[in-house]
């Protein structure tokens, strides 16, 4: 195997990137002068550059006509080529850098209107002066894991991360319990036992449009041997303000997304099994490969720090529970 020397070769043939920006400024201005100031520097050493280039590009570039400089045919020849080739080398150099005030970007999130209750307002209020960055927000149509993988989708928020090693993942604080919603025509104005809830006509939501699919609560019934009557399922949460106030279905949700349907005047009450369903949390989750990309990044701050504020919101937002003497 041959193995280049680097005292008989150099990069650019020895040529230092730093004279090609002197380089810019001498066919941009016709004048070692006036270059020299430019650059806060001399006109002797500007000349010696000058003549070094000159030897690297084996051409004049400069002749003197009259009482001024003017390009020779090959400098002319340069000034596009060159401008640009210096543009590229300065976007590698920003490579690390995102302002969304100035950079044109485009994310794909996939958010569940589940796990929304009102994030999205917040992001729109965030990036309502970022002209340049523009964002689709889907809910889960289509399968949100192969989207990561292809890079499709640039972020997905979800009530569990994805088990895949070429994805990332981080969980939003605080983690939420459960609470329970009652339709206006129930009959009962107090919380329900275990017994009264799993008698009930139940609403179910279904992010995915899957019933069969399983979700946390599900799973921890099936664990204990419990069985509740789902009569309806809805895949969003917008519906489930007017049908729960013509209908006596109960619906059992994590807590921030129940306080948001609760505000739409929906009863809700702490659930019977508040204490022993496990605390649902909210993940988001991108392909490595964005892991250290500024704009990912930037990204990814947003999203979590606008689904934060929305969970504490909403906490501070519920009523204090009665304190109990010991």
């Amino acid at each position: 195997m041959n193995v280049l020397n680097p005292d008989e070769v150099a990069p650019l043939g020895g040529l230092d990137l730093n004279l090609l920006v002197i380089l810019r400024v001498l066919l941009d201005e016709s004048s070692v002068t006036r270059t020299a100031q430019l650059l806060g520097s001399t006109q002797p050493t500007i000349s010696r550059v000058l003549t070094h280039l000159r030897g690297a590009f084996d051409d004049p570039l400069l002749v003197r006509q009259g009482r001024s400089m003017i390009l020779t045919p090959f400098a002319e020849s340069l000034r596009d080529p060159l401008a640009q080739a210096l543009a590229s080398v300065e976007g590698l150099r920003q490579l690390g850098d995102f302002n969304p005030q100035t950079h044109r970007r485009h994310f794909r999130v996939v958010l569940p209107d589940l796990l929304d209750f009102g994030t999205l307002a917040r992001i729109c209020e965030r990036t309502a002066d970022t002209q340049r960055v523009t964002l689709t927000i889907m809910g889960v149509e289509g399968d949100a894991l192969r989207g990561l993988l292809t890079q499709e989708v640039d972020l997905v928020v979800t009530d569990r991360p994805f088990e895949h090693a070429d994805l990332r993942a981080r969980a939003v604080h605080p983690s939420s319990g459960w609470s329970l919603l009652v339709g206006n025509n129930h009959p009962s104005e107090r919380a329900l036992t275990l017994d009264e809830w799993l008698e009930a006509k139940h609403i179910q939501l279904v992010p995915g449009g899957n019933p069969s699919a399983s979700g946390l609560l599900d799973r921890y019934l099936r664990a204990q041997g419990l069985r509740r009557r789902v009569s309806m399922h809805v895949s969003y949460l917008s519906a489930l303000p007017t049908i729960l106030a013509s209908t006596d279905l109960v619906c059992t949700l994590p807590t921030p997304p129940a306080a948001f349907v609760a505000n739409t005047g929906i009863r809700m009450h702490p659930h019977p099994l508040e204490h022993e369903i496990p605390a649902s949390s909210i993940w988001v989750s991108w392909h490595s490969r964005f892991q250290r990309d500024a704009g990912h990044r930037w990204l990814r701050r947003l999203v979590v720090d606008c689904l934060e504020e929305t969970l504490r919101s909403l906490a501070s937002s519920l009523p204090r529970k009665p304190d109990t003497d010991s």
